[in-house]
């Protein structure tokens, strides 16, 4: 596909310029900005198939960046589950609906065999009562730390309109609200003001450098409205 045109020689549609590009930045492993077209690809055209593949699989490798002290994987996460999520139904239903995105007999995108895969360690360990209990007790650990150290920041970090050594954008993975934070928190478990889920602070392509975003999208800095 050259010159903007599809393989019938069409003018590509914005909604697949969008898409092409993000399947050509999955394939190089940029799974955020991957995301970030993948979005606005959705936002231009709700109805077009594949965003929602390309999407799966960078919020599953995304998610599975971020570990637990270090060693295990964030599994609530990678299912895009409340944290400690107790209810089988529930974590069922996501495994489910992440399963028909991400079978790979069915997408055919780059790398989506490795969120397979990641998919299933994910239920492996939240599916089995004594497994998971020993895991809950270690995610319990690392929410409390994570949460000590935001106070510490919030306490004495930077104030008013300093913004120290800059900062980045990133986005709630369950209801797409943006936030812009301080480059401390980059790659820290955040949490969404929208819908109070945690979140891996991975950074995307800002606003302004990605083009025009819908008015309803909330622009959040640090956590607090703008």
């Amino acid at each position: 596909m050259e010159g903007g045109e599809r393989e019938t020689g069409e003018p590509e549609s914005e909604p697949h310029r969008l898409l092409r590009l993000s399947e050509e930045l999955l394939r190089q492993r940029d799974f955020s900005g991957c995301r970030n077209y993948a979005l606005q690809a959705q936002h231009s055209d709700p109805h077009l198939a594949r965003a929602d593949q390309i999407l799966a699989i960078a919020d599953v490798l995304l998610a599975a960046q971020t570990r637990i002290h270090h060693h295990h994987p964030n599994y609530y996460s990678i299912l895009q589950l409340d944290p400690l999520c107790q209810d089988p139904e529930i974590i069922k239903n996501h495994l489910k609906r992440l399963i028909i995105l991400l079978n790979p007999i069915n997408n055919g995108f780059s790398f989506a065999e490795e969120a397979f895969t990641v998919l299933c360690e994910a239920w492996s360990v939240l599916s089995e009562p004594a497994i998971k209990a020993d895991y809950d007790g270690e995610v319990a650990k690392y929410y409390r730390r994570a949460e000590e150290v935001s106070s510490e920041d919030c306490e004495g970090g930077k104030k008013g309109g300093d913004d120290g050594d800059g900062s980045f954008w990133t986005a709630c993975p369950y209801c797409y609200y943006l936030y812009e934070y301080e480059r401390v928190y980059v790659d820290c478990c955040l949490r969404c003001q929208n819908c109070r889920r945690a979140f891996h602070g991975a950074i995307i392509q800002s606003p302004a450098a990605a083009g025009a975003w819908d008015g309803a999208v909330l622009l959040l800095f640090g956590g607090f409205s703008r």
